[in-house]
């Protein structure tokens, strides 16, 4: 008895282990790019939100679509995907690399809730950019709202950077 009750055991097992890989390779969707054309209505979307808030967006070659607040330069990158939301300001650099630069970066991006500061390289060598990012998801029923709080977080992780950049080098 105790042989046939370890034979099903050992079947009923393997079946149970077959089910489990079995749902982890054909429950999981490939998440595939969004279309062309849901791309680009997404970001017609944002120009006309940027555009009834008063600024003067427009398309760059990348695609991307820039606009100034303020006399700073921003960006809404062209994603490949219709919920994935970003909006830049990429600022100069002109210290390099140096210790407070870091410090204020790691700083303002801790600060900040929905921005994040980076160095990045430039044309003019290592550390010449800080860019900041706000990384937002897209539901499709509050973009105006994700839009906003994206800008807001660029320009408090922005000020946060330049107000810490300026205590360190007193």
């Amino acid at each position: 008895f105790l042989k046939k009750f370890y034979i099903c055991l050992k079947i009923i097992m393997i079946h149970k282990f077959s089910i489990i890989i079995a749902l982890c390779f054909f429950s999981f969707e490939a998440m595939s790019q969004d279309s062309k054309y849901e791309i680009d209505r997404v970001m017609e979307e944002y120009l006309s939100i940027l555009r009834t808030e008063g600024y003067a967006p427009s398309f760059d070659d990348d695609g991307d679509i820039t606009f100034k607040i303020e006399g700073s330069r921003y960006y809404i990158l062209r994603r490949d995907y219709t919920s994935a939301f970003s909006v830049v300001s990429i600022l100069n650099n002109n210290f390099g690399c140096d210790e407070n630069v870091y410090a204020a970066v790691n700083y303002a991006s801790g600060d900040s809730k929905y921005a994040k500061a980076y160095l990045a390289s430039g044309k003019n060598g290592l550390c010449s950019k800080i860019w900041i990012r706000s990384n937002l998801i897209n539901n499709g029923k509050d973009t105006e709202e994700i839009v906003k709080a994206g800008i807001v977080g660029v320009k408090y992780c922005v000020s946060v950077l330049k107000k810490k950049y300026s205590e360190l080098t007193e």
